[in-house]
């Protein structure tokens, strides 16, 4: 999920406002490998995403997705991004 050379602390940074605080801290500690084995979310994040690998999935582009990002940040804001 993270890219070579980005920082997690920074990518958690990006996201967090937009997706929650909940994924800010998976992405956050996927960084470091010790915890992989201990956090049963971060096990099930690793599992979708060595899946998403193998899947042939087209997303579209991101105009398809902006109305869906756009209205996931406008709630997380409204609610304070609480989880």
């Amino acid at each position: 999920l993270l890219w070579p050379g980005s920082p997690a602390a920074r990518t958690a940074a990006a996201v967090g406002p937009l997706l929650g605080a909940r994924v800010a801290r998976l992405v956050r500690r996927q960084a470091h490998p010790e915890a992989w084995d201990h956090d049963d979310d971060l096990v099930s994040l690793r599992q979708a995403e060595e899946e998403a690998r193998t899947a042939v999935f087209d997303a579209g582009v991101l105009e398809d997705w902006r109305t869906v990002l756009e209205l996931t940040a406008a709630r997380n804001s409204r609610l304070g991004a609480v989880d």
